[in-house]
């Protein structure tokens, strides 16, 4: 978790907890990029995740986007134990994707890094989180969505959670279109950056385009506005990711029960 202040001519970044980690630059992109090497000098960790407890100056800045959510999955993994039981269709053979409605048969899960407390399933994108970062939820975000005890093999004292759905589940956005006047580039340009949607011709999955060109600090996953419903509901997904209000994470930062969740901030395009 880190922070950021600025005194008129130059940004200086920290890790909340480790105030000496830390770095200046006159742009706070360069000063964020020279804090990454200053971490790595520390910690170790070459590719850390700066969560920073307030937005990043500039990212939301532009005209055209507008901040709804931060969108939340663990850094944890867990092994499936179970899997040709998860779904009613199984598994596509060409793209490993689920096919069909998640079945009645509860997840059987090891090698949960208990430190975490939330994560990915290795085969299936299934996310879990701990019944402490439940606890944080409030009830209308806790009840937006249906969860599921995960089974154990072995006896543990940390219960986790399957995020099985949610009433509001929404589709990414396909940013294409906009990048040019959102990011200012050239399509054309930046086409050897652009990795296109793929898709699975046998059952149809598709995942949307990413941007390598992105700019330092963007989200990498929106949704149209348009798409969200009114008002903005307490909690939903969007794919695979869990959804909360900024002030609501912002509020959870930092507490136990969010060890190893980190925040993709939640932009989406404007309604046009």
């Amino acid at each position: 978790i880190c922070s950021w202040s600025h005194d008129g001519e130059r940004y200086r970044v920290w890790v909340r907890n480790r105030p000496t980690v830390c770095a200046e630059h006159a742009s706070f992109e360069e000063a964020d990029i020279a804090l990454a090497d200053a971490i790595c000098l520390a910690f170790g960790d070459g590719e850390g995740i700066h969560e920073y407890d307030r937005s990043r100056p500039g990212a939301t800045d532009l005209p055209g986007l507008v901040t709804v959510v931060a969108s939340v999955v663990g850094n944890g993994f867990g092994t499936e134990q179970n899997l040709d039981d998860l779904y009613a269709g199984g598994w596509c053979p060409r793209c490993l994707t689920a096919r069909g409605a998640r079945t009645a048969a509860p997840l059987r899960l090891s090698g949960i890094d208990g430190s975490s407390d939330g994560g990915m399933c290795s085969r299936s994108r299934i996310v879990y989180f701990s019944e402490g970062f439940l606890d944080l939820l409030v009830p209308a975000e806790r009840d937006a969505c249906e969860w599921r005890r995960i089974d154990r093999p072995r006896r543990t004292k940390k219960v986790y959670y399957e995020l099985v759905g949610s009433r509001v589940a929404l589709r990414e956005a396909v940013l294409s279109p906009l990048a040019e006047e959102l990011w200012h580039i050239n399509l054309a340009a930046a086409a050897g950056d652009l990795l296109p949607p793929q898709f699975c011709e046998l059952c149809g999955w598709e995942s949307p385009s990413q941007y390598t060109f992105r700019p330092r600090g963007f989200p990498l996953c929106y949704v149209d506005v348009a798409a969200v419903p009114e008002p903005v509901p307490a909690a939903f997904t969007v794919g695979w990711y869990l959804c909360l209000s900024l002030p609501r994470w912002r509020a959870m930062l930092g507490k136990p029960g969010a060890r190893g969740i980190p925040k993709r901030e939640g932009i989406s395009p404007r309604e046009t």
